[in-house]
This record gives C-alpha cells, sequence and structure tokens, in this order.
C-alpha cells in the first residue's frame, strides 16, 4: 500500500467510526490485477508466506480496521490467472497462518474471504470445510456471473438454472453457487450473499432476437463511468427512462431486462434483490454486501433516494443475522 492510500484509509476510517462507531471496517487484500499468481506464489513457499503476514500483521498496527479480506478470485488452474494446482492445499494453510496473525496482533479482528461460486472450484480450487474453519466470513461473488466471451443473452446473477442450462453452467447461480458451500462443509452463518448494483449490456447479434439464450456479439453500450457493458443501477435508471425501450423478465434466474434497437440490458431492481434476501433468510446466512451502495441511485433521479440499498437494510433488519453492513476498502 502506498503512503498516500495508507493516509487515505485512516481518514476514511476516521470518519466512518465518527459517524458509525460500531460498523466494522474490512479492508480487501486483491489480487485481481495480476490473476492468481502473487497470491500462488505466497502460498507456495514458507518464507514467503511469512513475509506476507508479517507485512499484513503491520498494515493492521496502523490502520483502523475491524477485518480482513484476502480476495484471490482465481486460485487453482482455472484460465490464465497464474494459479497452480498447488494452490488448493495451499490456500487454507495461507488463511491459518494469516488469522493467526492477525490474532496476534488484535484477538477480536476478523477473517474474510472472498470466494467464487462456480462449480469446478469446489473441485480444483477450494477445500471449503478447510476454508471455512480458518476463516470468520466469506463473501460469495453471487454477481457478474456470466462472461461475454460466451456470446450468450443473459443475465449476470441469475437465482435458478435455466431451462437451456447443462452441465457446469446450469449449476452456476446464486441458489445452487451458495448451496455448493454449504454441501461442502461452510456454516451458512460464515457465508455473506453479495449483491451486485451493476446493470450488464450486450450487443445483440439480430436486434429481432432479443430473448435469454439468444446471440450476442459481445459487450453493449459504453456508458459514462464504467468500461463497456457495465452499468451502475443509478445509471441504468436513467436509461431506462429514456424513450424506445422494451422489457422482459427472466422467469427462472428471476431478473429483469430490457431491449432498445441492437443493445441488451440486464440489472437488479428491488424484486430480483428481494429473491436474494429471501435465500439469506431461508439458509440463515450471515448477511448481505452490496457492490457497490454508491451506484445506487443516490441523487433519487429516479425514484427514492437510495432505493435498493435501503430495500436491502430493511429486510436485514427483520431477518436479524450476524453481518449487516461492513465498509470494504477495496
Amino acid at each position: 500500500m502506498q503512503d498516500g492510500e495508507r493516509i487515505e484509509l485512516q481518514n476514511f476510517g476516521r470518519i466512518i467510526k465518527s459517524q458509525s462507531p460500531t460498523k466494522p471496517i474490512v479492508v480487501t487484500i486483491d489480487g485481481l490485477a495480476d490473476g492468481s499468481e502473487s497470491f500462488s506464489l505466497a502460498a507456495d513457499d514458507p518464507a514467503r508466506r511469512k513475509a506476507f503476514v508479517l507485512a499484513v500483521m503491520s498494515l493492521v498496527r496502523e490502520l483502523p480496521v475491524d477485518g480482513v479480506e484476502l480476495d484471490w478470485e482465481w486460485p487453482g488452474p482455472q484460465g490464465d490467472f497464474g494459479g497452480t494446482f498447488d494452490d488448493r492445499q495451499n490456500l487454507p494453510t495461507l488463511l491459518f497462518d494469516l488469522r493467526n496473525g492477525l490474532k496476534s496482533v488484535r484477538p477480536e479482528i476478523k477473517l474474510w474471504f472472498f470466494g467464487a461460486v462456480y462449480p469446478i472450484f469446489f473441485r480444483t480450487s477450494y477445500r471449503v470445510a478447510e476454508i471455512c474453519r480458518h476463516v470468520d466470513y466469506v463473501t460469495l461473488f453471487t454477481f457478474d456471473m456470466r462472461d461475454y466471451a460466451d456470446k450468450i443473452i443473459d443475465v449476470p446473477s441469475p437465482m435458478h438454472n435455466r431451462s437451456f442450462e447443462s452441465g457446469t453452467r446450469a449449476r452456476t447461480n446464486v441458489a445452487d453457487g451458495t448451496q455448493g458451500w454449504i454441501d461442502n462443509g461452510c456454516p451458512p452463518k460464515k457465508l455473506i450473499l453479495s449483491i451486485g448494483l451493476v446493470g450488464r449490456s450486450l450487443q445483440l447479434a439480430d436486434p429481432q432476437n432479443h430473448n435469454i439464450a439468444d446471440r450476442a456479439l459481445g459487450p453493449g453500450l459504453k456508458g459514462d463511468f464504467m468500461a463497456a457493458g457495465y452499468h451502475p443501477y443509478f445509471e441504468v435508471c436513467r436509461l431506462l427512462r429514456q424513450p424506445g425501450w422494451n422489457f422482459g423478465y427472466d422467469y427462472e434466474g428471476l431478473m429483469p431486462y430490457a431491449y432498445r434497437n441492437d443493445q441488451w440490458l440486464s440489472y437488479e431492481d428491488t424484486p430480483s434483490v428481494q429473491y436474494k434476501m429471501d435465500l439469506i433468510e431461508s439458509l440463515g446466512l450471515a448477511g448481505a454486501l452490496v457492490h457497490c451502495i454508491s451506484f445506487d441511485d443516490f441523487r433519487g433521479v429516479c425514484g427514492p433516494k437510495f432505493i435498493l440499498t435501503n430495500y436491502i437494510a430493511y429486510r436485514i433488519k427483520s431477518i436479524k443475522p450476524l453481518i449487516t453492513f461492513a465498509v470494504e476498502w477495496r
């Protein structure tokens, strides 16, 4: 972490604690920038593992944080992310050492892990029961679950398998992915469901074919705030107020979508978020993580301010899980 980032986080932490003294702040150590290689190298060698743990301990001593999340998104040999087959056995060891190091600094500090829900990860990347034995919480990566490379029209965070899907793809959804962690040995009370307030747009291969599972060419229009094909919810709601959009619904994936000319857009709304909150309640999960609160309609341009976040907060209060919201620093 650069000195400027450290100072910025210290100031940020002081502001949060002055307004909400009981709210936990979790700092995320993100390995996405260079795939899995850095984490893989650190976990594979005792000396490098010790150096990594000592570096994290040093940060925790300096920063006003209540937890540390390890965001190793691609352990194992998936794709071209620099991981190895040994990651599956080295990941729990790294978490064990990191937990012991953190607890030696402050016994009350929490260790989090950011975990994918793709079925192949349970076979090649994760020893789920061991991971969950060493961490306090696992944030499930249950948004942005579909790849543009598939060139298939689809919603980003389907709740369930759809009739057109088979094999691994059929089990890559919010409900099955969450259940996979539970079935492989993780207590539900340690699982946090993430909800992405990001719309996904696609360019249609044929504007006349705009249904789920039809063909797409790739990412859709470029918005004002994110990369092509990605749109914060506040931009989604403004786009959909423009004329010419037609609206549809994935009744199996339980998410809305809209299309206009050769553009197709899917997003979360209050009913789709409701299904995800129902899953948290029915399974007894630890809570919800919003990615990101700043993506919500914070100005109230399309209706009430923070309409999705406020609904999640309302449901959290009625469910009363272990975790409500944590402020994550990425």
